[in-house]
C-alpha cells in the first residue's frame, strides 16, 4: 500500500487530474466573440430636438434583448447615405456613425434630421456603451442594462 504513493505512475496521474481541475476552473466560458453589425438606420425629418439643445442619443432595452437606439440632432448634408457600425466585444458597445456623401454632385441644404434603429438580440446583462459621431466630432459613454424597459439617455459631448 505504501508503494502506490512513491510510484512515478501515481505522480503522473495527480499531476493530470490537477492540471484538468485547474484548465475547467480557469476556462472564462463566458467570453463571447467580438463582433461587428452594420445597421442602416431610419432617418427621421425633421429633427425632434430644439434650436440650440445639444445632440442626444437614448438608448432602450426591449425584452427581447435587442436595444433601440435613436440618434438625435444630427446635421446631415442632402443626398447622403448614413450607416451605423457596431462592435460587441465582451461588456462593451461601441456604436460608430458614418456619413457617405453623394457623388452626383448635386448641392443641396442641410437638413437636422434623428436617426433610429434596433440591433439585434443581445445578452440580459450590463454594458458599457460608446456612441462616436462621423468624423470623431461627437460622442458620448453611457452604462447601460439591457433589462427590458430599460432607457437612458446620454447628451454628446465635442
Amino acid at each position: 500500500m505504501n508503494s502506490i504513493f512513491t510510484s512515478i505512475e501515481f505522480y503522473i496521474t495527480a499531476l493530470a487530474v490537477a492540471i484538468a481541475v485547474i484548465a475547467f476552473f480557469g476556462s472564462d466560458s463566458d467570453t463571447s466573440e467580438a463582433t461587428s453589425d452594420i445597421y442602416s438606420p431610419m432617418v427621421i425629418t425633421p429633427s425632434a430636438t430644439q434650436s440650440g439643445e445639444l445632440p442626444t442619443v437614448t438608448i432602450h432595452a426591449n425584452d427581447d434583448g435587442t436595444i433601440d437606439v435613436l440618434r438625435r440632432g444630427i446635421t446631415l448634408p442632402g443626398k447622403c447615405s448614413v450607416y451605423i457600425k457596431a462592435d460587441f466585444i465582451k461588456d462593451n458597445i461601441t456604436f460608430t456613425e458614418h456619413i457617405s456623401p453623394s457623388h452626383t454632385g448635386d448641392i443641396t441644404e442641410s437638413t437636422v434630421c434623428d436617426l433610429h434603429f434596433t440591433t439585434r438580440p443581445r445578452l440580459h446583462k450590463k454594458y458599457h456603451l460608446r456612441y462616436e459621431c462621423a468624423g470623431g466630432s461627437l460622442w458620448g459613454t453611457i452604462h447601460f442594462a439591457n433589462y427590458c424597459g430599460y432607457t437612458i439617455t446620454a447628451t454628446l459631448k465635442t
